[in-house]
């Protein structure tokens, strides 16, 4: 009993006298520059510390874990790392404050931060741009970064921005180019998300950071930066890490009209334009199809309203489900599109009207409301008001929006109950159709297996000293038929 209390006392007592450390290497830096945050043990570690409380004083850009031996005046010890790699985003001295890391308290690391690093001794330039600053609500900001590398990056990740009271997309327009200066050959990445604002006010874009290394002195360009998307986790050992910032841009967000109704569209440039395919003589039962385009620069797809065809007297009208898109257009514009196609039957001769359509907007550069219109189309329909069945032509087009609707909306209660007594039929006939083969098989097995018994059995012949009569055994049959 004593051995064991002697055992525990001792364990407990190494833990207590567990050697934890913390530091920064190097202690002064440059704000712009990175340091390693580094723990030691000369125990493995059992968490991981909480360092959130420090990411308004510094930025996180990886951490690393290692596990090495040392000789101490002869005694070797096991010491385990933890490292992390961080950017001090102020000037003057960080503290780490107390840490608790294994259950013990550990004394603060301090880092020493001075001035921001003269940029013309780097050779990497980090700008940001956008196409406009003043907006209204849901119209479209292309904000644009731009990486200037003169030969000096080797690797670098860019963050996303995170805006308060705007969604924010990445669009797929990256480009990567070469250029010259002074006769040397630079490289250029440009890289443009859309920034779009929900509420007017002031929108600020905060600043946003790229992370790198580049050599700690002159040497050949490695690789293909940018073929490779610039976006690596890590940095290569014995290089100069460095952390850059944009500057930060402010958008004034504009009030809406107060006079405005309705559904809120603000472009620059709206149109609208329909397609009638229809036959040369019309006559009642015909389809004919109206296809509608719809398409807005500076907003996005899901900010077009939703196209209603209404009807008129002597027409029966059929949308299907709207398609939308999101492009982009060779300038470089960002440009919402919306397509609908609807089906009209005539259901009367004479003199019918295929009815208008009107999109009210907002011209952002007028400043004034205008309207998007197709106008009222005049047709003329053979034949009397009378029911007619729908011909074939006119049958297939009509099935083809049911379709498509079909998929998108709940149908209706009888058209439900249709289905499923059709269903229910249809798998009872099926249920007795396999239920008969089960039981057909297990009989023709049974009669099978029988037969094969009764015909194939063999017999053990057991030895017995005594005078009885010799017993025999069947040999059970190997395979289940």
């Amino acid at each position: 009993m004593k051995k064991y209390i002697i055992a525990v006392l001792l364990f407990l007592s190494s833990e207590a006298i567990a050697k934890i450390t913390v530091s920064f290497e190097p202690e002064t830096v440059s704000l712009g520059e990175s340091a390693e945050l580094v723990f030691r043990s000369d125990m493995p570690f059992k968490d991981i510390p909480d360092i959130s409380h420090l990411q308004a004083q510094l930025a996180f850009s990886g951490q690393n874990q290692r596990t090495y031996r040392e000789n101490i005046n002869g005694r070797m010890r096991s010491v385990y790392e933890l490292s992390v790699n961080v950017f001090p985003r102020q000037e003057g001295e960080i503290s780490t404050g107390i840490l608790k890391l294994n259950g013990i308290d550990i004394k603060p690391a301090v880092l020493k931060v001075g001035g921001g690093l003269e940029t013309d001794k780097i050779p990497v330039f980090w700008t940001a741009d956008v196409n406009t600053y003043d907006v209204y609500p849901q119209e479209i900001v292309l904000y644009t970064v731009k990486l200037t590398d003169e030969v000096g990056l080797l690797n670098g990740q860019i963050s996303t921005p995170v805006i308060e009271g705007a969604r924010v997309v990445q669009l797929n327009m990256d480009k990567s180019y070469q250029d010259y200066k002074d006769n040397r050959r630079i490289r250029i990445f440009e890289r443009t998300f859309a920034v779009i604002p929900e509420q007017s006010g002031y929108l600020t874009i905060p600043p946003l950071e790229l992370y790198g290394a580049i050599a700690s002195q002159k040497q050949d360009y490695l690789g293909d930066l940018f073929a490779q998307g610039i976006l690596f986790d890590g940095f290569p050992v014995g290089q100069k890490n460095i952390r850059l910032e944009t500057e930060p841009i402010q958008i004034r967000v504009l009030e809406k009209p107060t006079d405005w109704m309705g559904w809120w569209l603000p472009s620059t440039q709206v149109s609208l334009t329909a397609k009638d395919d229809m036959p040369e003589k019309i006559s009642v039962g015909d389809s004919i199809t109206r296809t509608i385009h719809l398409t807005a620069l500076n907003v996005t797809a899901e900010t077009l309203p939703t196209l209603r065809q209404t009807t008129s007297d002597g027409l029966k009208v059929y949308p299907s489900p709207d398609k939308r898109e999101t492009i982009q257009t060779p300038v470089g514009d960002i440009q919402g599109s919306l397509t609908l196609s609807v089906v009209f039957v005539p259901t009367k001769g004479g003199e019918l009207k295929l009815p208008a359509l009107e999109i009210p907007w907002f011209n952002t550069k007028t400043g004034k409301i205008e309207k998007a219109v197709i106008a009222e189309k005049i047709i003329q329909v053979q034949g009397e008001e009378k029911t007619i069945p729908l011909n074939e032509d006119t049958k297939k087009e009509v099935q083809k929006i049911t379709q498509k609707k079909s998929e998108q909306h709940v149908k209706p209660l009888d058209d439900k109950a249709e289905a499923s007594s059709k269903t229910f039929h249809f798998s009872w006939v099926i249920a007795f159709s396999i239920m008969g083969i089960i039981i057909g098989a297990v009989i023709g097995y049974y009669f099978s297996h029988k037969r094969k018994r009764h015909k194939h059995s063999y017999y053990l012949v057991e030895k017995n000293t005594s005078n009885e009569k010799k017993k025999k055994k069947p040999i059970p049959d190997l395979y289940p038929f």
